[in-house]
């Protein structure tokens, strides 16, 4: 008899992932207990699936990391999409530290370059990515987007990939005028992406430099 394979619960992948960015400190929970303050019985629950990881609750292991010198996102942690746990280098060490700032990593992204806006946090995450990846687009959305959690005024980033593997997918385009845009590709003609934004059914053609496949998301 052939046993049913079971899914892991949505709490069960996210305790996963909790482990393995705890695996990577070679922390205890004890020892992780001491760096955030949160109960070892509650990292036992969220580890083993047995309630799920929040996200206030992701933050504030990501916080602990940082300190301990790996970069780890909340969205990983949650949702398992963008970078993976791994330890600073250098350089992000002296920017999580305030030491340097994006002026010195964003000069070759010309009008794509990080908005004042932006809190401060979201800035030093966004610059970690950017430093990351030199091959990166990030844009701020402007319109709603169909079909997805992406809200005006979020943050996206994600890495420049070769167009024809991003088909059926959301991705960030930067256009002709070097601006960027997300909307959903639906096919590539030479240079032109034809692509949705509001409405699957209501399409554009868009000229494009570049198309990234998105891996980051922060609300704005």
């Amino acid at each position: 008899m052939i046993r049913e394979q079971i899914k892991p619960t949505v709490a069960q992948e996210k305790g996963r992932r909790l482990r393995m960015a705890r695996a990577l400190t070679g922390l205890s929970r004890q020892d992780l207990y001491n760096h955030t303050g949160i109960a070892t019985s509650t990292i036992d629950t969220w580890e083993s699936g047995r309630v799920e990881l929040s996200k206030k609750g992701a933050e504030r292991v990501c916080s602990s990391l940082y300190e301990l010198g790996i970069c780890c996102t909340s969205e990983w942690l949650l949702t398992g999409e963008g970078m993976p746990p791994h330890f600073m280098d250098d350089i992000e060490k002296l920017m999580y530290a305030g030491r340097i700032t994006a002026s010195t990593a964003i000069t070759s992204f010309d009008k794509n370059t990080i908005p004042r806006f932006l809190d401060a946090d979201l800035k030093k995450e966004l610059t970690f990515f950017l430093e990351l990846h030199r091959n990166a687009l990030f844009c701020i959305v402007q319109n709603k987007i169909f079909g997805t959690r992406y809200m005006i005024g979020d943050c996206l980033a994600g890495i420049i990939s070769d167009p024809f593997q991003l088909t059926g997918q959301f991705v960030i385009l930067q256009k002709s005028d070097q601006n960027t845009m997300v909307g959903y590709l639906h096919e590539i003609q030479d240079n032109v992406a034809k692509i949705s934004v509001e409405c699957k059914n209501d399409c554009m053609f868009v000229e494009f430099q570049k198309i990234a496949k998105i891996l980051w998301h922060r609300i704005g």
